[in-house]
């Protein structure tokens, strides 16, 4: 017992003080984490330089990083996925320069998301709802396998140990890119040049993540509701209670009067299902008409961010009257202002 009225806050802090001091003080190494992903073989995949790690596809890697990784998974898997892993998914290899392991997992992941996230959001805006007969599949085409394992640079497995989607239940088909491989590559390049230039840059990218995320569920609820998390987090109303997603998202179309109206209706279901846990049969429906809503933000974010200092100043923006009009009397006003202001004795 007195140890436990020995804790206290400044006891607590103290204690991750000094873990956070322990692990600043590691030295980076080089870590290569083996991931999988779904895209077929046949595919022709360019590695690339993301983040300060070194991305490739390889068709087959070394024999001792596949042996000391078959030692490492092939049991623990059983245990630890509700599903036999994929089989035909195409090698990920990342070289990243970390301080352990558990980071160079953490690193490698957020990229790949990212990665991936512009990979089907490519993909996605190509394709409108389909139905299919069996099990509902995600939205998303391309998906990370369940198991990720972290190597020295001589393919041991470092710790000795694999780390695992414990959400995993059902693999995603193989997908064959084909012809569209090099433009799925060139639309990457150019979203990440374009991301590049934008002052909150990272900010859109956990959008792209939230997105990817989303659309990876088997469960059409529970996307749903992440797809519309990630309408909040693109029109950065989440972290403003007074502001509204809908009016903001609304605003980059002509007819903003009738997609305001869309997106209530959106809203109405995602509340239903929040607080009433009432599904229905037009969720994957619902779903197709708020996915087209975010990727028109992602993509005006994308495209246009870099005019805009912050996403405050994206959200202000987004609050303006959509109507010519409006905006024409309230510049007037604005003038007016400034100019009173201007003339005004200090």
């Amino acid at each position: 017992m007195a140890r436990l009225d020995a804790f206290s806050l400044s006891s607590y802090l103290g204690c991750a003080s000094r873990l956070e001091s322990e692990y600043l003080s590691l030295p980076k190494r080089r870590f290569i984490v083996l991931a999988q992903l779904s895209v077929s073989g046949s595919d022709a995949l360019s590695g690339t330089r993301r983040d300060g790690m070194w991305i490739s596809f390889p068709l087959e890697v070394p024999t001792s990083f596949v042996k000391s990784r078959a030692k490492v998974i092939d049991i623990p898997a059983k245990h630890h996925l509700y599903a036999d892993p994929p089989s035909g998914y195409r090698w990920v290899r990342v070289s990243v320069r970390e301080r352990c392991p558990a980071a160079a997992v953490a690193a490698v992941e957020s990229c790949l998301q990212l990665q991936l996230g512009i990979w089907n959001l490519w993909l996605n805006r190509r394709k409108g709802l389909s139905w299919s007969t069996g099990p509902r599949q995600p939205v998303n085409e391309i998906g990370l396998g369940p198991i990720h394992t972290v190597h020295q640079p001589s393919g041991i497995v470092d710790d000795g140990v694999g780390w695992y989607d414990t959400g995993y239940f059902a693999p995603f088909a193989v997908k064959r890119l084909g012809d569209d491989a090099q433009s799925i590559q060139s639309f990457s390049n150019r979203m990440r040049g374009r991301l590049g230039r934008v002052a909150f840059g990272g900010v859109v990218e956990n959008c792209i993540r939230l997105y990817n995320r989303a659309l990876d569920e088997h469960d059409a609820s529970t996307s749903y509701l992440r797809m519309w998390q990630t309408l909040e987090a693109a029109t950065n109303t989440a972290p403003n209670r007074h502001a509204d997603p809908v009016r903001r998202a609304a605003f980059l179309y002509s007819d903003h009067e009738y997609v305001a109206a869309e997106l209530s209706h959106l809203r109405d279901s995602r509340n239903r299902l929040v607080h009433t846990g009432e599904s229905s049969l037009q969720v994957d429906s619902n779903l197709l008409r708020l996915r087209l809503h975010v990727e028109r933000l992602l993509m005006f974010l994308a495209a246009r961010g870099a005019e805009f200092p912050s996403m405050e100043d994206v959200g202000e923006f987004l609050d303006l009257p959509s109507s010519t009009s409006e905006l024409s009397r309230k510049l007037g006003l604005v003038s007016k202002a400034a100019q009173w202001h201007g003339d005004k004795p200090a």
